[in-house]
């Protein structure tokens, strides 16, 4: 991969990475359970975009 690619790929799992971060600080143990399947669904769906780009990467 060139040093172009690398820097590319860095910066979308970085992206995925903050969105995680994101969803996960919106989870509180005072929300009400609407509110917290909701916030959990986003996470799910962030976790799983990450997981399906990690995957798609060339490994060694």
């Amino acid at each position: 991969m060139t040093h172009l690619e690398t820097t590319r790929i860095n910066d979308v799992i970085g992206l995925q990475i903050g969105a995680i971060q994101e969803f996960a600080s919106e989870l509180n143990v005072e929300s009400d359970i609407e509110e917290l399947q909701a916030n959990l669904s986003k996470l799910e769906k962030s976790v799983a975009k990450l997981n399906s780009t990690l995957k798609a990467l060339p490994h060694e």
